[in-house]
Parts: structure tokens; sequence; C-alpha cells
């Protein structure tokens, strides 16, 4: 893949460019992630229609990430879309319309690994942990529904007496 390429020239053409991109090239997403077995595959299309220009893309990606509950790896499916508005400034980028993303060209040119790199970076989960289930640590103790309901009952009395219940104290709660 390209890192970088002249958006205006491919979009005249209606050009397209599918290709992969290594994590060695996006040092950002590098401290990002644990890992990234594969490189991600990228899909760019560059379009021109009304007078405008814009690129769509697609990405897909696998990484691993340090899930926030054990703290031990695990891997994350990254699949984004985006559409972006060239715009060779900021007065240009500022003149958009509201809804339009836009991305800066550099002397008129598109860095393709920044934009890759960007979307993937926006694609990862907030707080990545494994799956139900799967994870190393548990969940120290799970109620039945028995014990909320006595619960939900007792805090109707007494809000506070619902933590102490929970919590297993042999206190009233008071």
């Amino acid at each position: 893949m390209p890192e970088r390429v002249d958006p205006l020239r491919l979009a005249n053409r209606d050009g397209t460019l599918q290709g992969v991109l290594g994590l060695d090239s996006m040092p950002r997403l590098r401290e990002a992630v644990r890992a990234m077995d594969r490189p991600a595959h990228v899909g760019l299309r560059f379009v021109r229609e009304y007078g405008r220009m814009r690129v769509e893309g697609e990405v897909r990606a696998q990484v691993e990430l340090l899930c926030q509950r054990c703290l031990q790896p695990v891997s994350c499916d990254v699949a984004t879309s985006f559409q972006v508005v060239p715009a060779a400034d900021m007065d240009a980028a500022c003149a958009l319309e509201a809804d339009a993303e836009p991305v800066l060209l550099d002397n008129g040119l598109l860095a393709v690994h920044a934009l890759v790199e960007e979307e993937i970076l926006l694609a990862l989960p907030a707080v990545p942990v494994h799956a139900d289930g799967t994870c190393a640590v548990r969940s120290s103790r799970e109620f039945t529904t028995g014990e909320v309901e006595a619960a939900r009952k007792e805090e109707r009395g007494n809000p506070f007496a619902v933590l102490g219940r929970l919590k297993g104290d042999p206190g009233d709660g008071d």
C-alpha cells in the first residue's frame, strides 16, 4: 500500500486501492496494541461526484489488546468503514458541510498510512475484555433471583440495608 497518493488524480478516474498494511507502518497503533499478527486489509475508493471529492474506505484487522478485567491478552477483530473529504488546508476543511469528515492533505497528497492508522485507532474498543465466560477473572459471587428480589424488598424500607445484605454483613444495615 503506498504511503502517499494524489487523491484528485485517483478520484478523476474513479480509482481504488486495495492492499495490506503492517503494524510497522503505523507507529501510534504499535504503541496502542500488544500485537497484530497479520497486516490490516485496506480498501480505498476515490470518488468525485457533483464536483466534490471523497475517499470511501474499509479496514479489517485483528489486534491483540490487554483485557481490562484479567490483564491477559485478548484478540479483537476491528472492522470499520469510513468516508473522508480531502481538504488542502484548514480553511478548506472548515468550509466543508457539518457532516463531512475532513482529512488534511500534505502538498496535495493524502497520507494513506496515517489515515488507515487513525481509523483503526478510532475503531478499537474503549475497554477491551474477554467474552463472557472466557475471562480468567470471574465474578466473586453471583446472586440468585431470590436474593435479588429479597434485596429489592428490603431496599424499599431502608436503601442501605441492601448493601449490607449483598456484602454478607450479619447486621441489619442501619
